[in-house]
């Protein structure tokens, strides 16, 4: 599984409590309020998630 966010703490701290490890960062990524956004990208494979 993979997830997408914005980079506040306030996403990353439940994400990382969970197991989901930090992948890198999608520069300019997506367009919110006329404003190119980075996104932080996180994932877990089933295997992990299973541990």
């Amino acid at each position: 599984m993979r997830v997408e966010i914005d980079g506040t703490v306030a996403s990353i701290k439940p994400l990382e409590k969970i197991g989901m490890r930090y992948e890198g960062v999608a520069l300019r990524y997506l367009l919110i309020n006329g404003v190119l956004e980075n996104h932080r990208m996180y994932a877990v494979t089933a295997d992990e998630w299973r541990g």
